[in-house]
């Protein structure tokens, strides 16, 4: 049996947050991720085992070291890279935006040519579905809940890589290499659904910069903009698709707005009834677009 580090945060730097864990610096080598104590220690386990699979697989991502209970939560400890992120990069030299665009778009097709048996990896759309069932179907209804659940669902099985959460803030830039972190979530399933995180961050999150609960995002909303053009152009060219581009955009763009509403209903800090108004925004536009 796996020995589990017992692991105190007291005095810790914190290096950020999401909506499942608190990532804080264990030393000048290690960071750790603690998760949530409502996170079930066997989806801890998933996320590390992802991590380290897709490390092997040959993906540049960070080396994944052990599981760790910290008080009542459990933690895993990851290499920490010492690099800057890519959209940071970009905000220091954003003359190189369109190649490390390119850049990111080459690592994202190699992902998706990443296949994996059936069963080794969670499939996305289950991971998707878990993620509204955490947040929000409180602000849906029945009916609203099931059209999302055929949304997903729609979507073929596919044992394609997926990273999970693709954007210039998962991404390390080191001596001009790009190394991916947050593997965590990888699964396997369809690429629209990387692609729609992608097409959030780039497209979506920007234009709600100056909402509150929204962190600092570098660039200004014309250079993200500019980025997914040229990151997307250069995808759909090398997956040699782009005579569908236009199509395959507006269901990206789709995807994207429901992970924004799930993402919102997510994020810690906001009340109901600022989470309810944001997200009747993003969701009428979803399901409009049936």
């Amino acid at each position: 049996m796996e020995h589990i580090l017992d692991i105190s945060i007291d005095g810790l730097k914190e290096l950020g947050r999401g909506a499942t864990s608190i990532v804080y610096q264990l030393d000048d080598e290690k960071i750790i991720k603690v998760y949530y104590p409502w996170m079930k220690r066997e989806d801890i386990e998933k996320e590390r085992n992802s991590s380290r699979s897709a490390f092997i697989k040959g993906i540049p991502t960070a080396i994944t070291f052990h599981l760790a209970r910290v008080g009542d939560s459990f933690g895993v400890i990851y290499e920490l890279v010492d690099a800057d992120t890519l959209a940071g990069a970009m905000g220091r030299e954003p003359g190189q935006m369109e190649h490390y665009a390119r850049e990111a778009a080459g690592i994202l097709g190699k992902l998706h040519h990443t296949v994996y048996n059936k069963g080794e990896l969670p499939d996305t759309r289950d991971s998707w579905w878990k993620l509204y069932e955490m947040g929000l179907n409180r602000f849906l209804s029945d009916e609203e809940g099931n059209r999302i659940h055929e949304m997903i669902y729609g979507l073929p099985e596919r044992n394609t890589f997926i990273h999970g959460d693709y954007h210039a803030f998962n991404i390390m830039v080191r001596n001009g290499e790009l190394i991916l972190i947050d593997v965590g979530d990888a699964s396997a399933g369809d690429p629209v659904l990387d692609l729609a995180c992608t097409y959030m961050a780039c497209m979506i999150l920007p234009e709600q910069s100056k909402l509150k609960h929204t962190k600092n995002l570098v660039l200004s909303p014309e250079e993200w903009k500019q980025f997914w053009r040229v990151f997307f152009d250069r995808y759909m060219e090398l997956e040699e698709m782009e005579s569908g581009k236009d199509l395959y955009e507006k269901k990206i763009e789709r995807f994207a707005l429901l992970r924004m509403s799930i993402t919102r209903a997510l994020i810690p800090g906001m009340t109901d009834d600022e989470k309810k108004e944001s997200i009747r925004l993003l969701i009428d536009r979803v399901l409009e677009e049936e």
